[in-house]
């Protein structure tokens, strides 16, 4: 599903109203019921609504909600507050319909009411400049209520596709219109945004399949699209052989985790090359994968026969000892199939950043924010880290996949997918490599490497997700993910 920018949502309200040949109070009303719809399914009819109304479309769509609430019987309270600059005509003809509404001057005439829902309708996607004075004031005294906060397309004060400033909403429910807005996938913008529902009002979906648009989500839709059932007379070798290089002292647990994951996402056969005094810990943990030696001691010194494998994952444990470094670069220098970086084989990248120019065609990056910073430098905010990403995969022809509460892939022409699998309970060590492992495995069997990556983050979500149902987010450890990738495997192959 594609993320739209402010400029983008107004061009295709623009374009359905040209084409429909309505006129833009006709697509507010749309937008009225499919907000009053989703309305009625979260809250009891016997609650008290106070619609909140700026001056702009935003308060018109909340004018005609109101409308709508009131004809079905429900008790609504509307105050507009006019509180500088003018009124846009679709507001002013919704107003019109409204036979009772509290006009607030300033701020002190803005009351709220105990135990009312909020109906957050002040600022919209166009909003393109700080909040501050007696809105910002309006804003502060609704966050520090009690009252359930319900914000219409985004909560106000809250830029669509950059860095916020000044005041912003803090919502429970935030229903926004046709499409996801870029800031609902950062931490910056998260924070305020609570549960997002995503309601269609009829924008013209071919229309806006014509922007060049360079962020998207990846659905259950886009997976069932990805992902190839096995063939019926498969065998281990059609579904290739994996390599797994990693493992050092101490460290062996993110060799196991890796191998395992593997295993579980469906590659032919998986061999390990690890640390020969790993050997007992991981053919005991992993039985079936195979191990294969790649030093005597708890690092990896060397890698040997590289070509009877279809891809490799390189990182996981490894550490960053000199020997281990130059056997990596020795991996770079000789490996020319589909290959997955993780972990220390970044921090190696880091240190070494002539290193880039090795890898092969589609190199699969999957850093955390701070293996990230180590490979492009400090960054201010999620808007800077997406940019700077963007750029990064393109100047080095490789798929980065940056970690994080919704994980980006993000190609070599700099198109990024934001993950909508996962949840909190991931944060915790292991899941990282686990991943690693997955994508190893997806490529093994012929994906191609972007589709690697998207499937494998999203199926990593899905088996978190069913985990933190069966053991709590608190409970779950990255072996309960490994576990369930069976059972994520079975939900998009419905």
């Amino acid at each position: 599903m594609e993320i739209l920018s402010a400029q983008q949502i107004k061009d295709a309200d623009l374009y359905t109203i040209t084409k429909k040949k309505i006129a833009s109070i006709d697509l507010m009303e749309t937008a009225a019921e499919a907000l009053k719809k989703e309305i009625v399914q979260l809250f009891l009819k016997d609650l008290t609504f106070q619609i909140v109304a700026g001056l702009g479309n935003n308060g018109g769509d909340a004018l005609a909600l109101a409308r709508l609430l009131l004809a079905d019987g429900y008790k609504v309270q509307v105050d507009v507050l006019r509180f500088g600059g003018e009124a846009s005509e679709d507001f002013k003809i919704n107003l019109s319909k409204l036979s009772s509404v509290d006009e607030c001057s300033s701020v002190d005439k803005f009351h709220l009411l105990p135990g009312a829902v909020i109906i957050d309708g002040l600022f919209g996607s166009g909003l393109n400049r700080k909040v501050d004075g007696e809105w910002a004031k309006a804003i502060e005294k609704i966050n520090e209520s009690d009252n359930t906060v319900v914000s219409i397309d985004l909560p106000s004060g809250l830029y669509c596709d950059k860095l916020s400033e000044g005041a912003i909403v803090k919502a429970k429910y935030t229903l926004t219109f046709e499409r996801p807005k870029l800031s609902f996938f950062f931490k910056e913008g998260a924070v305020h945004v609570g549960e997002v529902k995503i309601l269609p009002i009829g924008l013209n979906a071919n229309f806006i399949a014509t922007f060049a648009n360079e962020n998207f989500t990846t659905e259950l839709e886009d997976i069932k699209k990805i992902y190839k059932k096995r063939e019926k007379f498969g065998h281990k070798g059609t579904y290739g052989h994996a390599l797994i290089v990693a493992g050092s002292e101490g460290k062996m647990g993110a060799a196991v985790l890796a191998t395992s994951a593997c295993t579980r996402s469906g590659a032919g056969l998986v061999t390990a090359a690890i640390p020969a005094r790993g050997f007992t810990i991981l053919q005991s943990s992993v039985t079936e994968a195979m191990a294969s030696k790649a030093g005597d001691h708890y690092l990896v010194e060397e890698v040997n026969d590289f070509d009877n494998y279809a891809a490799i994952g390189v990182g996981p444990g490894l550490g960053t000892d000199d020997a281990t470094v130059g056997a990596v670069q020795q991996l770079m220098e000789e490996v020319k199939y589909p290959m997955v970086l993780d972990a220390d084989a970044l921090n190696i990248l880091a240190m070494n950043m002539e290193f880039l120019s090795l890898l092969p065609a589609n190199a699969i990056l999957t850093p955390h924010p701070r293996e990230f910073e180590r490979l492009v430098g400090d960054f201010s905010n999620s808007f800077e880290a997406l940019e700077k990403l963007k750029k990064f995969s393109k100047e080095n022809f490789v798929i980065t996949v940056l970690k994080g509460a919704h994980t980006v892939v993000c190609s070599e022409e700099g198109k990024c997918y934001f993950n909508t699998t996962g949840n909190p309970g991931m944060a915790t060590g292991g899941t990282g490599d686990a991943l690693s492992g997955i994508i190893t495995g997806l490529l093994a069997q012929g994906y191609l490497p972007l589709d690697a990556a998207r499937l494998g983050v999203y199926l990593h979500g899905l088996a978190g997700d069913i985990a933190a149902k069966e053991n709590s987010q608190e409970g779950m450890v990255a072996g309960d993910l490994v576990k369930n990738l069976g059972k994520a495997f079975l939900q998009i192959s419905l």
